[in-house]
Parts: C-alpha cells; structure tokens; sequence
C-alpha cells in the first residue's frame, strides 16, 4: 500500500486562503462586468468601471465574512469621447466622470446612493443602486478575505479600489474568461519593504497559457482587464497604482 500523504496545516490554510480570494475576485470581475454591461445598455457606451471604497469601520468576523461596517462609496467612468485619450495617457483625470456617491452604515442598514447626471445615460436609480451595492458587497467581501488571510489585523486598511476594462463588447465571452481566471496576488510594498497593501489583479504576461491539465498556469484573458487592491490609507495610492483614477 502506498504510503499516505497528508498535507501540513500550512499547506491546507495557504489552500484555502487561495481559493476563498479567488473565488470572491471572481465574483467582483463578475459584479463589474455586470455593472459595465447595464450601462451599456443604458446607452453609456463606456468599457471602463472603476470604484473606490473608503472604509471608516469595519470587523472582520472570519474568513470573507464581516460584521459592522461604514463606508464612502465613489464610482467613476471614462467619458466617451475620451477613451482613446485615457487608454494611451499616463494621466488623464480630466477624461473620467463620476458616475455615483454612496454611503452605508450596517448598524441601521442606512444606504444613500447619489447618481451623477451623465449626457446620454438612462438612469434608472432603484436598479443602478440595486447593482452598485452588489458590487460593493463583493469589494467588502473580498477585502475581508484579504485582511483575514494576507495582511496584519493589528493593522487598518481603509481604502479599496477595483477597476475593470473591456476589452471586447462580448459579454458572454468574458464571463467565460473570468470563470477560468486564476488571479495574479502580490503584497504591495512601500520604499522600506514594508506592506501596506495587497493587490489581485489578471495575469498580464501572455505567456501565461491556459492549460487545463495543470491548475496552476495562469489563464491569459483576453477580453478583459481587472484589478483590485488593498491600502493601508490614501497616501498609498500611486504604490497601489489607481493614482491616476482618484
């Protein structure tokens, strides 16, 4: 017979954390693509969806999970008319426009939601906030997952940013590409090689094949982009790379 192998504990956790972080950036690129294709049918024809989340209070319960928590909500597009502007300038803020503001507080399920009045956008605002809190559960749930697994809970981290790029006006096709995505996850340092930060974000390296006999080669999607980090505060955001955004 052979000999059984059990995996260490430190394996069967690192399994886990991989998984669980996974899974909910898969939901998030989902979410957002969700949100980027109600636009579109809205007639913003926008392939760019960024958010950011500033987070005043949160707790953390366990693995993705979390209790109370009170946030500032912010979401930006890219103009239309200044797409090809933004994709080819390193800094283009004047090309973005925010889409909406909001504010939730769990202690009293309060939740404002103010949309920005877009020329050419349809709003229907019980359904545009109805998605947007969908998105920003998946941010939160996600974030929790991170502080729970990756980064000091001595430590606060309050700003949390995702960002999707469509790349092709196929919608079932990037569902399918994020379904088979393994994200790429790094720390994010600062000059002392301190974290302050964790990042999920596509494989940007086309080497990177799919290969289904092997789970551990990255899937290059080709349909579109996502990113999505963690910072201790807003100082970080050129090391979390969405200065350009905010």
């Amino acid at each position: 017979m052979s000999e059984l192998k059990q995996l260490r504990l430190e394996d069967m956790i690192e399994l886990l954390a991989s998984k669980d972080i996974n899974g909910k950036a898969r939901k998030l690129a989902w979410s957002m693509t969700d949100f980027l294709e109600y636009l579109w049918n809205q007639r913003l024809p926008t392939k760019y969806l960024i958010i950011k989340i500033d987070i005043k209070y949160i707790e953390v319960l366990k693995k993705g999970t979390y209790g109370h928590v009170i946030y500032n909500g912010e979401a930006k597009v890219v103009k239309p008319s200044k797409m090809y502007e933004f994709k080819y300038e390193r800094n283009c803020k004047s090309c973005l426009e925010t889409l909406y503001d909001s504010e939730y507080n769990s202690m009293d399920n309060n939740y404002s939601f103010d949309v920005n009045k877009i020329k050419g956008l349809k709003i229907d605002l019980l359904k545009m906030e109805s998605i947007a809190r969908i998105v920003e559960r998946s941010m939160i749930r996600l974030y929790s997952a991170i502080t729970h697994f990756r980064l000091d809970h001595s430590e606060k981290y309050s700003e949390v940013f995702g960002y999707i790029e469509i790349k092709r006006f196929n919608y079932g096709k990037i569902r399918g590409e994020i379904k088979n995505t393994k994200f790429s996850r790094s720390y994010i340092r600062d000059e002392y090689k301190n974290i302050v930060g964790y990042k999920i974000s596509t494989p940007e390296n086309e080497i990177n094949k799919y290969n289904r006999n092997n789970e551990d080669e990255l899937y290059y999607p080709r349909s579109y982009k996502f990113e999505f980090a963690v910072c201790k505060d807003i100082s970080y955001i050129n090391l979390c790379n969405f200065s350009r955004f905010f």
